[in-house]
């Protein structure tokens, strides 16, 4: 078009402005004044809403956590007692093999120690002995004994019962685990799924009504800071509006547009279309509107949803729980069929003395027979056969048949077995003293023996003898020669006596005392060498000996004593001094009679 002309814009026809009407400022004021108060009440009820719903949907999202942990916690409950009972039974079964628990009771886990404890414990020979199989090295028990026979074996009825009872705390583990456990754990995983799947629909759909809220709230702010710019309204915080005094302005903004062929002189600048804010408004709170409608219908279904299989979960839940109680039940009431017949057992036991020492007999003599049976396998027998049992005996725990005749006669072994100095064997004995050639020798107290082999023996009688054996025990016989001063005129049997020691027996008072001592505990062996002071201390063949009386020193009072001087033959190399040598020693009696008698006896022939 050609803008060079200025002529004056045309005049529309005036049918066409008769058909517009124009919107004054008051219409303007109106319409926003509606606005605002529409406003207001939406956000008052959108607000009420928006967090009715929020806290709802937070509270149905805790209880929907709260069933899944719920439903875990009775998972956990039934699976810890089904592992206890498992737990429980193992050791049971344990106790029972006598061969998974150790000295504390604690179970042996690693399968080295647990063939340690049965290799050691296979070795223990009782009733209910574990065994071990070399072929099969798995556990055994040895048979019970037979039914007439239990009622002396404490264990036996108490084996059988714990034995029953570790076997029905396993098989009830079992049942909770498969039957109860499993299916509340299938249970928490399919609430899981489905709890997790409504949770994320749920969580986007209040998600959004809070977004449609914020939505509308920034298409008013835009609306109102438009509307009071084109509409010459100042909102002063008391909310009046005024009416701008620049007309020129206003009439600018109101005035549509010429038909010329120029632009206009007075264009209008900074100039928002107040509709376009009120139509995006408007298609917010529409949209709201809706999405709340919709949303809300969503929500609704979601709750009767998962109410629904709220409901139902605790109801399976409590069948669950029913059922594990049950099975509970039913192992503890069956516990007393197990456990009433070994308490009335033992209760029941006649425990007075005499049926328990008959019951105690009757165990050793089985034992010893058992025992002897035993023995009999392993014992020597010799070629030559010995017809009597004691020979038998002999030769078979330690001796040689040799060592007894091969034909005894059991009549006349049948006497009393008396002292030696009682046997004929010996011709005299006699408490004398002796003394060596030496000159730092004195006078000794001995026994002196003589034989029928023509031998003089010389006990010695040394204070270290007589008060070896001296103590406060209760054998007052033999206290009383151990005890007594031993003289050259004692007799020979408290001589000899003395050279014997005491049998003394370990008492539990002696072996608490000592237990108290470093080093002590073990009770002392009371089988000390029996002959240790039996051995002479001087032995003389009388063929061999001279003998020569009279005085032998300046004491006039040694008128009783005589020489004897035995040959001996020497041997090694003693034999390149000569043949023979000499040993002599002087015998002092308690009176020359005694004495003369003693050498009498020397020289007589035996």
């Amino acid at each position: 078009a050609d803008h060079s002309n200025n002529t004056a814009p045309s005049t529309p026809p005036a049918s066409l402005v008769e058909s517009y009407s124009t919107v004054d400022d008051k219409t303007r004021q109106s319409i926003h004044a509606q606005l605002r108060g529409y406003e207001s009440r939406r956000r008052s009820a959108y607000s009420g809403k928006l967090e009715s719903s929020s806290l709802y949907w937070r509270s149905f999202r805790d209880l929907l956590d709260a069933a899944i942990h719920e439903t875990a916690r009775a998972e956990r409950m039934v699976l810890g007692t089904a592992k206890a009972n498992q737990v429980y039974s193992d050791s049971m079964k344990a106790s029972c093999d006598d061969v998974f628990l150790d000295d504390k009771g604690l179970v042996v886990l690693d399968p080295k120690k647990q063939r340690r404890l049965l290799e050691l414990r296979s070795k223990q020979d009782y009733a209910v002995a574990p065994i071990l199989d070399a072929d099969n090295p798995t556990i055994k028990m040895k048979a019970l004994l037979a039914k007439p026979e239990r009622p002396l074996n404490l264990l036996a009825q108490l084996i059988d019962s714990q034995e029953m009872m570790a076997q029905r705390f396993g098989e009830n583990a079992i049942h909770l685990e498969v039957e109860i456990a499993d299916e509340l754990r299938a249970l928490r995983f399919n609430l899981q799924n489905k709890i997790g799947k409504i949770r994320d629909i749920g969580d986007t759909i209040v998600a959004e009504l809070e977004r449609t809220e914020i939505e509308v709230a920034e298409a008013w702010e835009k609306y109102y800071a438009v509307a009071t710019e084109n509409f010459s309204v100042s909102n002063t915080g008391s909310g009046t509006s005024n009416i701008s005094n620049n007309n020129n302005d206003q009439n600018k903004k109101k005035r549509g547009a010429i038909e010329t062929n120029e632009y206009p002189s007075d264009l209008v600048e900074n100039c928002h279309d107040v509709w376009v804010s009120e139509m995006h408004y408007r298609v917010a709170v529409a949209y709201q509107s809706s999405a709340w409608e919709k949303g809300s219908s969503e929500l609704s279904k979601l709750f009767a949803d998962m109410k629904e299989t709220e409901i139902q979960r605790r109801h399976d839940v409590r069948e669950f729980l029913v059922a594990f109680m049950q099975r509970q039940e039913r192992l503890f009431l069956g516990l007393p069929d197990l456990c009433t017949p070994v308490l009335q057992d033992l209760v029941g036991r006649k425990m007075d003395r005499r049926t328990l020492e008959d019951s105690v007999q009757l165990a050793i003599r089985k034992r010893a027979e058992k025992l002897q049976r035993e023995e009999s396998n392993k014992r020597f027998v010799p070629p030559s056969g010995i017809t009597t049992g004691a020979a038998a005996v002999v030769g078979g725990v330690g001796g040689s048949s040799r060592s007894v005749a091969s034909v005894a006669n059991e009549r006349e072994g049948n006497y009393t077995l008396q002292s030696p100095l009682l046997s004929d064997l010996l011709c005299k004995a006699k408490v004398v003293e002796r003394k060596g050639t030496g000159m730092m020798s004195s006078w000794r107290l001995s026994l002196g023996i003589i034989t029928a082999d023509s031998f003089l023996h010389l006990f010695d009688l040394s204070p270290t003898i007589t008060n070896a054996h001296s103590n406060d025990g209760n054998d007052n016989a033999n206290n009383n020669a151990h005890n007594t001063k031993m003289t050259l005129g004692s007799s020979p049997e408290t001589a000899f006596s003395v050279l014997i020691p005491k049998v003394e027996v370990p008492t539990a008072k002696e072996q608490a005392r000592n237990a108290s001592k470093v080093g002590g505990g073990a009770a002392p062996s009371f089988v000390k060498g029996w002959c240790d002071h039996l051995i002479p201390a001087e032995s003389m063949l009388l063929p061999n000996c001279t003998i020569s009386t009279g005085k032998h020193n300046s004491n006039t009072d040694d008128i009783s004593s005589f020489d004897i001087t035995e040959a001996v033959f020497n041997t090694g190399a003693s034999k390149v001094f000569g043949k023979t040598t000499t040993k002599k020693i002087s015998l002092r009696l308690v009176s020359a009679r005694e004495t003369k008698k003693w050498i009498a006896a020397l020289k007589a022939n035996k």
